[in-house]
């Protein structure tokens, strides 16, 4: 947790994980029978709702934190580098290659 960087995190990272977190949740509520949506009595359509909501809220942030397009892939590549020092960050938060 030390490395967490709470500032660069976006908007969208933190409702997905929310998001991510409440339909995982559901899931396991609803798995164990409890019923989260008050008294319906279509307990099939629950289950079947929170399952749907489960696969592609978890689809989604799968997508999401996977590096499947060059832009991710080039920004893999660039945290790779700024890991390991050959690329730093100036104070104007410009990418500078590390000078022996």
């Amino acid at each position: 947790m030390k490395n967490l960087n709470k500032q660069g995190v976006s908007i969208k990272t933190i409702v997905s994980t929310i998001a991510l977190a409440l339909v995982l949740i559901n899931n396991v509520l609803v798995s164990a029978g409890v019923n989260v949506f008050g008294d319906v009595t279509y307990d099939t359509s629950v289950k079947v709702v929170s399952n749907v909501a489960t696969i592609a809220v978890a689809g989604w942030n799968w997508w999401h934190n996977n590096s499947f397009t060059k832009p991710a892939q080039v920004a893999d590549y660039v945290m790779k580098k700024l890991k390991t020092n050959e690329l730093v960050i100036d104070e104007d938060g410009n990418l500078k290659i590390k000078e022996d």
